[in-house]
């Protein structure tokens, strides 16, 4: 048995960040174009041929010091292998140098620093095609990048300004690295007063900033987040264009100390996948221009070399469909969609298998630092080897809380995961009040939904994402469950003392389990709640056979009477969802290429609403209103309570996915239920499944 006790702060992105008044006193600083020189001719992405001549004439520093191991990663993209590699990086020059400007789509694109943090793609294409008006295009935009003032550098508008002691923070830090490499891909197109100029403004705005950071972060106890992975990338990337030992080691020091601060042993990461994934892609960049000394001392005793195992429990692997395949599940702050970047750095740092095989499925390639990392790795990545090869278990419970049921390992398998609250190393933000929630996969679809997020100065990330009504829990009195603070972020204006409940709530894992019949996690979350409880357990039992989930709520308060509310969430972003009451017990799920039958019933009388709910995008957007914040409707919201108010509540649900226009034989009650030909009963706090003369017991609570 574990136990859960979470002490969270404030939402944040990475860290610090300022009052909406402290911030606004600072300019905002959005797009900005070069103009465009004349005679620069439209070009087709045919246009753009690999030039290793000019790959091999590229001088040498200290970050890159020659150039071998660059030829022989160019000489990959003229192979068949990186053919649709290369076609993608023609593309993409033939855009930027006809539009002449940066990549203005993506997460804060309206904000100037975020577009410029790309020069160092750019410069890896000049690197590979020497094509000059490319090269301008990004002589240019450094340039101006350069000129502009420590505000924009430090991104003030959203971090602030000490002019006592200037730190770099995410954004300062990733596009001082990204100067440092630019710099060293394609130094060539400065000239060396201008290539001063900007040394020195990197230098100043920066590099300073970005090592006040790594020098004044605080020491143990204190823990780390993402925000120390990226800061410290950052500063080692310019220490080592500048070649300053001392600061290489301080930021190599944080480094590690971020990897053994805030990663399980089992290589999970409390704050979730995409909060993972984010700074582990930026240290992957930074790798690639270490030694191998280094890489050992920064890498060697990091539990990041188990991470792969526990990101690949996290995807249903659709089939060859680029808009699915990334799908996974998901909780707290992060997206339904995401590439593994853990991948990229343990397929080669850990010489790891499953990590080349998730490299093989999601094809990465074209991934500046999936190339780069061949420079101190020339083996390249090791022969990949499959979940399903490497025999993985089905069920699986991880230390940052999570547990995971799956049908199997092959495509479109069957995926349900449930969320305890654990901080362990972590301690940090990015969680919600959505214990015991529920995600669920199934025939291809994503059918029960979490929200994801919404921008952080969006009401509705408040209101709804961060509240138990948003999640796939129970809430009681349609409170939310405990959690620290008083939901109101830097940018909320919105009153929450309507529901929101203020304490520091814990969970047990009591089961995660494989059994002959079925695969059975059950959780306790009785100190999750504002009431006193002498039980609020959630049981999830995946029948094997028969593809379907058996849910059982079991609450018992110690005063009441209490309203206990379970809610469902289905996934609408695409409006191509039906939600319909079929009978007293029964509603279906409809979607294009499956649905899901959900059977109710309970100890009490129940009472059911259909409502709308978010689904937001792939990725968070920086401002509210973009176009991966979700309309109202986006998820259609199935909630379901006692009738009348009661101490204790029993609520049984049947999920079971099927081919479309199928459905199943649900009838029964609570003490005997039947789905198909099996045969549920509950007594006793014991469920007995029966499968022809086969049965098998699981004691609940």
């Amino acid at each position: 048995m574990k136990r859960f006790c979470v002490w969270l702060g404030v939402l944040a992105i990475g860290g610090s960040v300022m009052t909406m008044e402290a911030a606004s006193q600072f300019p905002i600083y959005k797009e900005y174009k070069v103009p465009k020189p004349a005679g620069v001719p439209e070009y087709n992405a045919s246009d753009f041929s690999l030039d290793l001549d000019h790959v091999a004439s590229r001088k040498g520093d200290f970050l890159i010091p020659d150039n071998e191991g660059l030829l022989k990663i160019a000489k990959l993209y003229s192979t068949p292998e990186y053919a649709e590699t290369w076609k993608g990086c023609q593309l993409g020059m033939a855009n930027r140098v006809n539009l002449w400007d940066l990549n203005r789509n993506g997460f804060a694109s309206q904000r100037h620093i975020y577009s410029l943090q790309s020069i160092h793609t750019y410069a890896f294409w000049y690197l590979l095609s020497g094509n000059k008006h490319l090269g301008q295009l990004l002589h240019d935009h450094m340039l101006l990048g350069a000129q502009l003032p420590m505000e924009f550098w430090l991104h003030a508008e959203l971090r602030g300004y000490n002019k006592e002691l200037p730190k770099g923070q995410l954004e300062c830090s990733t596009l001082a690295g990204s100067y440092a490499i630019a710099l060293s891909l394609a130094g060539e197109i400065f000239t060396p007063e201008e290539k001063a100029t900007i040394e020195a403004a990197l230098r100043e705005k920066g590099f300073v900033p970005s090592m006040n950071t790594v020098r004044n972060e605080p020491p143990p106890p204190k823990k780390l987040n993402n925000f120390a992975a990226v800061v410290s990338t950052g500063a080692f990337l310019v220490a080592k264009y500048f070649n300053d030992e001392k600061a290489m080691e301080e930021s190599m020091a944080l480094m590690k100390r971020y990897l053994l601060d805030t990663i399980e042993a089992d290589g999970s990461y409390d704050e979730g996948t995409g909060y993972f994934s984010y700074p582990i892609n930026t240290l992957s960049r930074g790798a690639a221009f270490m030694n191998r000394e280094q890489i050992q001392r920064v890498y060697g005793e990091a539990p990041l070399r188990n991470s792969p195992v526990w990101m690949v429990y996290h995807y249903p692997f659709n089939p060859e469909n680029e808009e699915t395949r990334s799908w996974a599940t998901h909780f707290g702050d992060n997206s339904w969609s995401f590439m593994p970047s853990v991948a990229v750095i343990n397929s080669i740092i850990y010489q790891d298998p499953l990590a080349a095989w998730l490299v093989k499925y999601f094809r990465p390639k074209g991934n500046m630092s999936l190339d780069l990392l061949q420079l101190p790795f020339p083996e390249g990545i090791p022969a990949p080897k499959s979940p399903k090869e490497l025999n993985l278990p089905l069920i699986r419970f991880f230390d940052d809380g999570d547990a995971f049921i799956r049908s199997s390992w092959d495509e479109n398998s069957t995926l349900l995961s449930i969320h305890s609250h654990n901080p362990n190393k972590h301690m940090m933000s990015h969680r919600r009040p959505e214990i015991n929630s529920i995600c669920l996969f199934a025939r291809g679809e994503y059918f029960v939904c979490s929200p994801a997020s919404a921008s952080y100065r969006a009401p509705i990330h408040y209101t709804y994402d961060t509240a138990t009504r948003g999640a796939n829990t129970i809430s009681i009195d349609r409170q939310n469950q405990l959690f620290p603070g008083n939901g109101a972020g830097s940018w909320n204006t919105v009153d929450l003392s309507g529901f929101w409940q203020k304490g520091n709530p814990s969970s047990d894992n009591v089961t995660c389990e494989e059994f002959r019949l079925a695969r059975v996690v059950v959780n306790e979350a009785k100190d999750a709640y504002h009431v006193k409880m002498s039980i609020a357990r959630r049981a999830v039992i995946y029948v094997k056979k028969g593809d379907y989930f058996i849910l059982v709520d079991r609450l018992a308060a110690t005063d009441g009477p209490h309203e206990y509310t379970s809610y469902l969430h289905f996934n609408n972003r695409d409006e191509k969802t039906t939600l319909q009451k079929k009978d007293s017990n029964t509603w279906l799920c409809v979607r294009p290429t499956a649905n899901l039958q959900i059977y109710l019933v309970s100890d009490q009388k129940l009472v059911f609403e259909k409502g709308k709910g978010y689904l937001h995008g792939k990725s968070r957007d920086y401002a509210p209103d973009g176009e991966n914040q979700g309309k109202l409707g986006s998820a259609i919201e199935l909630t379901t309570s006692n009738k009348q108010k009661s101490k204790e509540f029993t609520l049984l649900t049947v999920l079971a996915p099927n081919a479309v226009k199928q459905t199943r034989n649900i009838a029964g009650d609570l003490q005997t239920l039947t789905v198909d030909s099996d045969v549920i009963t509950i007594q006793n706090g014991s469920l007995t499944l029966r499968q022809g003369k086969d049965a098998e017991a699981y004691q609940l609570w």
